[in-house]
């Protein structure tokens, strides 16, 4: 039964499709369009995580690997929507960083190392470790108050994006092994 389960996950997973706006961004500003000629661009979507920060705004992070020509690139992606009464959505912004795997090779690297240094905040207090990996791109381990566990963010172009440190850190790891 186990096997079962297993192997369906594995399909079920497989399954992911990569959001229209990443996909876009590849297709706009990595491959290299010329009239006549064909071109082939491998994506691999890695991480999809939608937060609902209040009943005003949608945040999205998503993270896509991306082959082509000879080049591995990883592309996230954030985009902020806000909700209307009608329930409606409205693009406010959206934000695309391209990482090298040596880029994230040392995002591995530095977060356990920002992990590992962690101190216990005093009561009502923040400390932010942060490590920043290109402009606009910056990991950070945030410790709030005495007994509560510390919290990993991803920060793209002023956005934050609370996310569970052990997923995005194994879809940096299934980059690096693509």
């Amino acid at each position: 039964m186990k096997k079962i389960i297993f192997l369906f996950l594995i399909i079920l997973s497989s399954c992911v499709e990569p959001r229209h706006i990443t996909v876009s961004y590849i297709k706009n500003n990595i491959v290299k369009n010329s009239a006549g000629e064909e071109s082939s661009v491998s994506i691999y979507p890695l991480y999809g995580y939608k937060y609902v920060g209040s009943d005003k705004y949608v945040n999205f992070l998503e993270m896509c690997a991306v082959k082509y020509n000879g080049e591995k690139i990883l592309v996230i992606g954030s985009d902020r929507y806000e909700l209307n009464k009608n329930q409606d959505t409205q693009l406010l912004n959206r934000h695309f960083k391209k990482l090298s795997e040596d880029e994230c090779l040392s995002i591995i690297d530095k977060s356990e190392e920002l992990w590992i240094n962690v101190k216990r905040a005093k009561f009502n207090e923040q400390i932010h470790y942060n490590y920043t990996v290109q402009e606009g791109f910056v990991i950070s381990v945030k410790q709030r108050g005495l007994l509560l566990r510390p919290e990993y963010h991803v920060w793209i172009d002023r956005r934050d994006h609370l996310v569970d440190k052990r997923e995005f850190l194994n879809s940096i790891k299934k980059f690096i092994r693509y």
